[in-house]
């Protein structure tokens, strides 16, 4: 479970440095993954975000432009 207060608390320390963050396109990444990759849903896979709906919700607030997340364990 990811905390989405320490997402808020990044992106107020973010706004308190930076004057208009509207003007900046934001990149977010992830190293773990929102979902699970096809070919793996029958595998139990913890390093998935359980939580991923709050934290894009979070990530939409904060004017998120792109998430980049995850990576494959099984080739």
């Amino acid at each position: 479970m990811l905390p989405t207060s320490q997402i808020d608390q990044a992106f107020s320390k973010l706004n308190q440095s930076v004057n208009n963050i509207e003007d900046f396109n934001v990149v977010v990444t992830f190293h773990h993954h929102f979902y699970l990759f096809p070919e793996n849903f029958k595998i139990i896979n913890e390093s998935i975000i359980e939580n991923f709906t709050e934290v894009i919700d979070t990530l939409q607030r904060n004017n998120v432009k792109i998430v980049l997340h995850g990576h494959k364990h099984i080739p």
